[in-house]
């Protein structure tokens, strides 16, 4: 793989890099066009007057008077970030959110964790239109992981298309929304325009060539009635892998060594050669970039949203919202060497099937629902809220590419189906104040 190369600038360049841009940057605000500064004072200022729904029980809060910091990230903000999905548009654009690393094993580069405060995303609580959005049926530890136990909503499965923006509370979430919300919450506000619309493709790859990524995404609005709205969204992501390889140093034996009857012979720790064997031929061309497990997951996502609402006399609303996702993913394991699999497993029947080694990869197939139906209003003085939500989260897990050890080869197969996680959810809610 073709390492990157920067520039290198001597210390006179910097220098005078650094002298140009500061006059070029004081000549640029000296000659600002005042209605781009009256524009740009007008945008933070709308910022600071938007109205927020998450963390209060009134409808009057302002990012401005809110007596915690709670931040709001509109539609444009995501779409700027240039990323395929939410979770990846909300680590550019929210300083406070972080992914666990660039690199996860096992489901979790597939089913990726966030945090807030730099603890698990189990301590997250996400919400969709102010209502709980369930946790996948992944839970973490039971394939790998770094946070065993627990489980999280999926905010990649969430269409960017559909949103019209995020608040995300963090100081005092809990003393409101409980223990769920130990790290803060993240409040997903749908779409509801009631005319217009829009598409958008986008397509690139990594600098090196791979990684290719196409994403189309549509949103439209729709009159229902005098009152009403139905807003529809959809969007598909194909992704495939960026190569990155973990080169095996020299001196590092992949293949088991032979002794002087021309027999194979398990190598010593660390892969080295025992005392009185040679090098197994295959070393010559062996392929030392074999284990590719850096490499970016692929996957394929499809996903579609619904938001309505409409009124009902003069003091009531009804409102429902669902959304829909199917995702297969697919994430490169630790390459097998055959060293491995001869001293190790004790299986050189394996040899026979891959004897240069193997790459298993994982693979999941997961599919989520949710919907939430309601009405809400005002009688004999008090405002309500009833709603009933549903959710279901399924994971299926297969391994490709790989053996059983347990097994005979040749023979036996190569590709598994390792079982399916099922999680279904049910809140029924009324909300009086």
């Amino acid at each position: 793989m073709p390492a990157a190369h920067a520039p290198v600038l001597s210390s006179l360049a910097v220098l005078i890099t650094a002298v140009l841009a500061a006059s070029s940057s004081h000549a640029a605000e000296a000659d600002a066009d005042p209605a781009t500064t009256a524009a740009s004072a007008n945008v933070a200022a709308s910022t600071l007057d938007a109205v927020v729904v998450t963390g209060s029980r009134t409808s009057t809060r302002t990012v401005k008077n809110s007596s915690t910091p709670i931040d709001v990230i509109s539609a444009e903000d995501l779409a700027s970030t240039g990323q395929a999905n939410l979770l990846e548009a909300l680590q550019r654009a929210l300083p406070s959110l972080s992914q666990i690393g660039g690199y996860q094993s096992d489901q979790e580069s597939l089913i990726r964790g966030y945090q807030l405060r730099n603890l698990s995303p189990g301590y997250t609580l996400v919400l969709v239109n102010g209502k709980r959005r369930n946790a996948s049926a992944y839970v973490s530890g039971a394939n790998g992981g770094g946070f065993p136990g627990h489980a999280w909503a999926d905010l990649a499965l969430i269409p960017v298309s559909a949103i019209d923006h995020v608040e995300v509370l963090r100081d005092g979430a809990s003393a409101i929304y409980g223990s769920d919300a130990i790290t803060g919450v993240v409040n997903v506000i749908l779409k509801s325009q009631a005319h217009g619309g829009e598409f958008a493709v986008e397509s690139g790859q990594s600098i090196d060539g791979d990684g290719s990524r196409t994403s189309a995404r549509a949103n439209v609005g729709l009159p229902w009635g005098q009152d009403g709205f139905i807003n529809l969204s959809g969007e598909t992501t194909r992704q495939h892998h960026a190569i990155r390889t973990r080169r095996y140093i020299d001196g590092y034996l992949s293949y088991p060594a032979v002794d002087a009857n021309g027999n194979r012979v398990a190598l010593r720790p660390n892969n080295r050669l025992p005392a009185g064997a040679t090098p197994n031929p295959a070393e010559a061309s062996r392929n030392a970039e074999a284990n590719t497990i850096l490499s970016s997951p692929s996957y394929a996502l499809k996903a579609f949203a619904v938001n309505v609402g409409h009124g009902l006399g003069d003091s009531a609303q009804f409102y429902a919202n669902a959304t829909a996702s199917d995702r297969t993913a697919q994430a490169i394991q630790n390459f097998r060497l055959p060293a491995t699999i001869f001293t190790t497993y004790k299986a050189p029947g394996v040899l026979s099937v891959f004897p240069d080694g193997f790459l298993p990869v994982l693979e999941t197939k997961e599919k989520q629902y949710t919907g939430t139906a309601g009405v809400k209003g005002q009688v004999a003085g008090w405002d309500y809220d009833a709603s009933l939500t549903g959710n279901r989260s399924t994971v299926r897990t297969y391994t490709r590419n790989s053996v059983n050890y347990s097994l005979p080869y040749p023979g036996s197969p190569t590709d598994f189906y390792d079982g399916k996680l099922d999680y279904q959810q049910g809140i029924a809610n009324l909300d009086l104040r």
